[in-house]
């Protein structure tokens, strides 16, 4: 039982952390090439599938890249 509690709390913290970066990606985007929400979305699902990585991690990237100073 305490196991399966530990797993499923370190997996909702995961998810928490993937939504936050999708969320900050997505913002930036829309700030950046003033699209919508969906737009956005789709942006990044389309450059997952392109680069054959989790929309996670494209969002991490967009993130990184958008956050560097210069």
């Amino acid at each position: 039982m305490y196991r399966a509690t530990a797993n499923l709390a370190r997996n909702m913290a995961e998810a928490m952390r993937t939504r936050a970066v999708i969320e900050q990606a997505k913002g930036m985007l829309m700030a950046d090439e003033r699209i919508s929400d969906e737009e956005a979305f789709d942006r990044l699902v389309a450059l997952s599938q392109h680069a054959n990585v989790k929309v996670r991690d494209v969002a991490r990237r967009v993130v990184d890249e958008r956050s560097r100073p210069g």
